[in-house]
């Protein structure tokens, strides 16, 4: 099995993460997001910081806020980091917060996989000029009803999973410099 296929299984044995900060059953707890993680990756060639990524994600994913929010703040500047960060404080309910981060990520690599997604759940809303709108993504979530939920949930199991395949396959980035997207 590949590598891949492995730390996808890790993300989706608990099923799409909520819009929220509750904790759901099916999560694992951050000790067990990283024994799960250490056996995805058994052998690869990651280095620590790409670990670290995958780990922070996984976090997110599995609703251990905190230990993955600690991990975003130790490596601002990385647009993949940041990105989780964003994802972290949406879910958190701070759209101020949220939109910052994302406006500091800019048009990340992940984004164009997220337009057929929002288009097969018909809210076309969230592109506008052939360009993924995470602020409006962040709107929707904040004021999404008990029937909006699941759609607006498989749109955000895209977007980690898309994170993940492009962490997985693709080398770090160099931090960028403070003020970077503003």
């Amino acid at each position: 099995m590949l590598v891949i296929e492995r730390l996808r299984q890790v993300f989706v044995a608990a099923g799409h993460p909520g819009l929220d900060l509750e904790v759901r059953p099916t999560a694992y707890r951050a000790t067990k997001v990283e024994q799960a993680l250490t056996l995805a990756l058994q052998p690869t060639a990651f280095d620590e910081t790409r670990r670290l990524h995958l780990l922070t994600l996984a976090l997110c994913w599995h609703d251990q806020w905190t230990a993955a929010h600690e991990h975003c703040q130790s490596m601002e500047g990385d647009p993949d980091m940041d990105l989780v960060h964003a994802i972290l404080h949406r879910r958190e309910g701070d759209a101020d917060n949220a939109n910052y981060w994302f406006a500091r990520v800019g048009q990340h690599p992940v984004f164009p996989r997220l337009l057929p997604v929002a288009a097969a759940e018909g809210l076309t809303d969230l592109v506008a000029d052939g360009a993924w709108r995470p602020a409006a993504f962040v709107n929707h979530c904040l004021r999404a009803t008990p029937d909006q939920r699941p759609g607006l949930m498989r749109i955000q199991a895209a977007e980690m999973l898309a994170l993940l395949d492009q962490m997985a396959t693709h080398p770090c980035h160099k931090p960028r410099p403070a003020g970077y997207g503003r």
